[in-house]
Order: C-alpha cells, then sequence, then structure tokens
C-alpha cells in the first residue's frame, strides 16, 4: 500500500508491507517503487493512537539530514495514525467508508469502540480469572 505525504509542497510517498507497521519513505520522482528510498519509520504501536503517537528512524540512506526527517515525522506519524485507524475500523466491523474525511471526523468514534471492545475483553479475561481463583 501506498500513501501520498506532502511536505513544504513536495510530495513522498509511505510504502507498507501488509500487516506490517514500518514504513518505507521514498522522494516522489515518479511514483514507482523506484523512487530514491530516504529511511524507513517505525511507529511505537502502543502510543499510535495516543495524543502524542511516537516512533523512530532505521535504515536512513546516505545524504538524508536528521533535518528533513524532522519534517517529515509529524506527518508520517499522521499517516500512521490513520493506517492504523482503518485497519481498527476494519477489525471491529464499522461502516466501510474510503472518504478520508470520516477518519479525520470519526477517529474518536473508532478509538471509543476499539477502547469499549479492549475493555469488554478485558472484563471478560478478569471474570474467568475471578471463577478460576473463587472456584
Amino acid at each position: 500500500m501506498a500513501y501520498t505525504i506532502i511536505v513544504d509542497g513536495k510530495k513522498y510517498l509511505g510504502y507498507t508491507i501488509p500487516a506490517a507497521s514500518p514504513m518505507r519513505i521514498a522522494e516522489s520522482t515518479s511514483q514507482q517503487l523506484t523512487d530514491p528510498f530516504l529511511a524507513d519509520f517505525i511507529p511505537d504501536g502502543d502510543t499510535l493512537l495516543s495524543d502524542h503517537p511516537t516512533g523512530r528512524w532505521d535504515s536512513i540512506q546516505p545524504g538524508v539530514s536528521q533535518a528533513l526527517l524532522d519534517k517529515l515525522k509529524p506527518a508520517v506519524l499522521a499517516t500512521c495514525r490513520r493506517r492504523r485507524l482503518n485497519i481498527l475500523k476494519v477489525n471491529l466491523q464499522l461502516p466501510k467508508d474510503d472518504n478520508p474525511e470520516w477518519l479525520a471526523s470519526a477517529g474518536d468514534e473508532v478509538l471509543k469502540v476499539y477502547n469499549k471492545h479492549h475493555m469488554d475483553l478485558h472484563k471478560a479475561n478478569l471474570d474467568m480469572i475471578a471463577k478460576i481463583v473463587t472456584s
């Protein structure tokens, strides 16, 4: 899957491997996989849906400046976050809507459903543990 990332009016492409979290970032000269590769970005999955998502750069190519990576990071994190929300939407069988505005407006709703789903699982696990302990 490829994502277009625009920073300072310049296009970059983020490529992902299905079911993998790292995103390979390339300059968008021809929108092909042969575009100059800059670095891999590895988002921190535990923080990706939080108010302060983080991640780190890996496999940084020679000549790629830290200043460029610093400029790219917020847009790449936002792209990784949107990707995770899309995955959650599919996994939680939420309405299938490819409209990017849906994610912007419903991102919090997706997180609420996600959090409720996990709280329900957590409660079920606690109930099961309580039954084991009391029997």
